[in-house]
C-alpha cells in the first residue's frame, strides 16, 4: 500500500482561514470531572484540510479566590487525565493515552531545549509555579497537543471523514495545585480548539480525492503514544514493571516515578524521581534492549550515553534538545545530575537486524521495566508510556480504520 505524502511545501495550498471549534459545555468543574468533547467539525464537501501543526487548544483556568499555593508546572496539559481521538463516525484514531498530562510534561521537560522555562513551553503551558493568590486566579491558557494525530505534520484530510473529535479527561485537583490553605478545585472554561483549514490546489486536492475512491483509500502514518501506571512500594530490590504488549511499530519506551511524598506536600507534583534506583532495564519479551543494566549514580554517565538514542525524536519533532537535557542536566556534566527529574528510557531500531533488538523482532511480546532499588524509593507511582509509528487508512464512505 503506497501512502500519499501531505508534507507541507510551497505552492500547495490554493486558500485558508482559521477557525474556532468550541467545547460541548462553556464550564468544566474538577469535582464532577465530566469528559470533555470538542468537535472539530469539517464537512466532507468542503474540500478542507486541517494544519496539524497550527492545532491548539485554549481556555480559561480558574481556581477559587480563597486558594493560596501554586498551580502544579505546566499547567495548561496538567488538566488532562487522558486523551481520546476519533472520526465523527466514532471510529479511534488511536489508542486513548492515559496520563496524558503526564506524557506532556514529560516531553515538554526532557525533550526540548526549553532549559529556562522561557520560550515556547512557557507561552503555551503557563509560566511555572503560577501563584494562586486572593483575587488572582483566572489564567488564560492554550495547550498544543503532544500525541496521536496531532503528530502528524502536515495536512490531514478531515474532509474525508466530516471532521474529528477530540476527548479529554479532566484531573484530580488534588493533583493540579499545591496549596497552602483551602480545598483543591478548578474549573476550565471557554474551552476552544482553534487552527487553520485548508484548501489545496486543485491538481493536488484531486489527486487525493482519486486515492479515496480506491479500495485501499488514503494511508496516514503518525507517531502517538499509549500510558500506564503502577504502585510503587517504599521496598529494596528488584521490582518490574508492566507496559503492556508490544508492537511491530513500537519505537520507544519511556518511564518515571513519581513518590507520594512529594505529590501530597506543596512541592512540584511531577517531580521525577531517581531517589533509590541503582539501575534499570527494558526487556520485551525475552529480549533486553540494553546489553547492560543502565547505572543511575551520580558519578555515572551510562544514563547519558543511552539518552543519545533518542536525539532522532528530537530532531524529528524540531525540539533538539540535549541528550541530557532529559536528566535534568543541560550542560553533560555529572556533578550536575538531579534526583528529582528522572527519566528511564529506551530505544527501539525499526528495522531487523541480528546486531540490535527491533521492533519487528518483538511484535506482541510482554514490555517490562526491570528496576533495581538499592535503597527505599518511599511509596508512589511508576508512570510508563510506549511510543509507536501508528497508521490509519481512509476508506470511501467517510470510513476510519487503525491498521496494525
Amino acid at each position: 500500500m503506497s501512502a500519499l505524502v501531505f508534507q507541507k511545501s510551497a505552492g500547495m495550498e490554493k486558500s485558508h482561514r482559521f477557525a474556532d471549534f468550541t467545547a460541548d459545555n462553556s464550564t468544566y468543574t474538577s469535582s464532577n470531572k465530566r469528559e470533555i468533547i470538542l468537535k472539530v467539525e469539517v464537512p466532507a464537501g468542503s474540500g478542507e484540510y486541517i494544519d496539524m501543526e497550527s492545532v491548539k487548544l485554549f481556555g480559561d483556568d480558574n481556581a477559587a479566590d480563597s486558594l493560596t499555593g501554586v498551580y502544579n508546572d505546566w499547567s495548561a496539559s496538567s488538566a488532562y487525565k487522558s486523551l481520546t481521538v476519533r472520526s465523527m463516525k466514532q471510529t479511534e484514531i488511536a489508542n486513548q493515552l492515559v496520563d496524558y498530562n503526564g506524557y506532556c510534561r514529560m516531553k515538554g521537560e526532557f525533550m526540548s531545549s526549553d532549559d529556562n522555562n522561557s520560550s515556547y513551553l512557557k507561552v503555551l503551558e503557563g509560566a511555572k509555579n503560577d501563584t494562586l493568590a486572593a483575587n488572582n486566579n483566572s489564567i488564560q491558557r492554550a495547550h498544543q497537543f503532544q500525541s496521536n494525530i496531532f503528530t502528524f505534520p502536515g495536512y490531514y484530510p478531515a474532509f474525508a471523514h466530516g471532521g474529528l473529535e477530540v476527548r479529554l479527561t479532566m484531573e484530580d485537583a488534588s493533583k493540579r495545585m499545591a496549596l497552602s490553605a483551602g480545598t483543591a478545585a478548578y474549573t476550565l472554561d471557554n474551552l476552544k480548539i482553534n487552527c487553520r483549514l485548508v484548501k489545496l490546489k486543485d491538481e493536488v486536492h484531486n489527486q487525493v480525492v482519486a486515492k479515496l475512491a480506491t479500495p485501499e483509500g488514503l494511508i496516514i502514518d503518525f507517531k502517538s503514544a499509549e500510558g500506564t501506571n503502577q504502585t510503587v512500594v517504599a521496598a529494596t530490590g528488584v521490582k518490574t514493571y508492566k507496559f503492556g504488549k508490544a508492537s511491530q511499530r513500537l519505537t520507544a519506551v519511556h518511564s518515571f516515578v513519581v513518590r507520594d511524598s512529594i505529590r501530597d506536600g506543596t512541592a512540584d507534583h511531577w517531580e521525577m524521581s531517581a531517589v533509590g534506583i541503582s539501575n534499570y532495564r527494558f526487556k520485551i519479551g525475552s529480549e533486553y534492549i540494553t546489553q547492560n543494566p543502565v547505572e543511575v549514580t551520580t558519578t555515572s554517565d551510562t544514563q547519558y550515553k543511552l539518552a543519545e538514542h533518542l536525539t532522532h525524536q528530537l530532531r524529528a519533532s524540531g525540539q533538539e534538545g540535549l541528550p541530557a537535557h532529559m536528566y535534568g542536566d543541560s550542560a553533560l556534566t555529572v556533578a550536575a545530575f538531579r534526583t528529582d527529574r528522572f527519566l528511564m528510557s529506551g530505544q527501539l531500531q525499526k528495522s531487523k537486524s541480528q546486531a540490535v533488538i527491533s521492533s519487528a523482532d518483538v511484535a506482541e511480546q510482554d514490555i517490562d521495566l526491570i528496576v533495581n532499588f538499592g535503597s527505599s524509593p518511599g511509596a508512589g507511582t511508576v508512570y510508563l508510556y510506549k511510543e509507536e509509528d501508528r497508521r490509519i487508512q481512509i476508506l470511501p464512505g467517510q470510513q476510519v480504520m487503525m491498521v496494525n
